[in-house]
């Protein structure tokens, strides 16, 4: 982690507070650490595990840094299966044999349930279908 990659995270971090003296409280805070460490880890978390036994890992992204929303899927035998491209902002819940539910923040912050299919070429690796998505029901 360089100094750079520091600053950005400190400045996301408090570009989250509402007024200017929540902003210079916050960096006075962060800027009161101790040292960080001097990597970052590669992985986030939760491990997601599907239908199948495969484990999902989602790889590490800065807050200071646009999501990318990458997973790694490695079987229950610890082989590497591919790396599905889930939709930006879309956090999985369920993952089965050929789909992936997951849930995104829509208009208003409103949470909108999405269900997507998921291909899977050994040869090329794994996808999701984003045209695919399924809007929630509502009411009869």
């Amino acid at each position: 982690m360089t100094a750079r990659d520091l600053e950005a995270d400190i400045a996301a971090r408090v570009a989250l507070r509402d007024s200017p003296a929540g902003r210079r409280l916050a960096r006075q805070l962060w800027e009161r650490q101790p040292d960080p460490p001097s990597t970052m880890p590669a992985f986030d978390y939760p491990l997601l595990l599907d239908s199948e036994g495969n484990v999902w890992v989602k790889e590490y992204t800065p807050p200071a840094e646009d999501d990318a929303n990458r997973f790694y899927v490695f079987g229950p035998d610890g082989v590497w299966l591919g790396g599905p491209a889930v939709p930006i902002g879309m956090h999985p819940l369920a993952i089965g044999s050929d789909y992936v539910i997951g849930v995104s923040q829509g208009e208003f912050d409103v949470e909108v349930v999405s269900v997507h299919r998921l291909e899977k070429s050994y040869s090329s690796g794994w996808t999701t279908s984003h045209e695919d998505a399924v809007p929630p029901r509502g009411p009869a």
